[in-house]
């Protein structure tokens, strides 16, 4: 027997593993999966970049400084690696 859960925007229904789990959990411990399906999910976010062009990049500008700032900080240079 599929799980199936029903998707608020297209309001089709559709096996639980086309849903992406959020990410908070209930009072015992098991993950919410979200509303929207992955597809519409995908449109949403798409449309929203769009409609919000100064605000996306400003995010991604500062996700890629963090992520550079994480690499940065964990990068082993292969001569200076665990193994020599």
């Amino acid at each position: 027997m599929t799980i199936t859960k029903t998707c608020r925007d297209c309001k089709l229904e559709k096996p639980i593993t086309e849903f992406s789990p959020r990410q908070n959990y209930n009072k015992s411990g098991v993950k919410y999966m979200n509303s929207f399906c992955k597809h519409c999910l995908t449109i949403r976010a798409r449309n929203w970049q769009k409609k919000n062009p100064v605000k996306y990049k400003t995010y991604q500008d500062e996700y890629k400084e963090e992520r550079q700032a994480h690499n940065d900080e964990t990068y082993i240079h292969p001569a200076e690696g665990p193994n020599n």
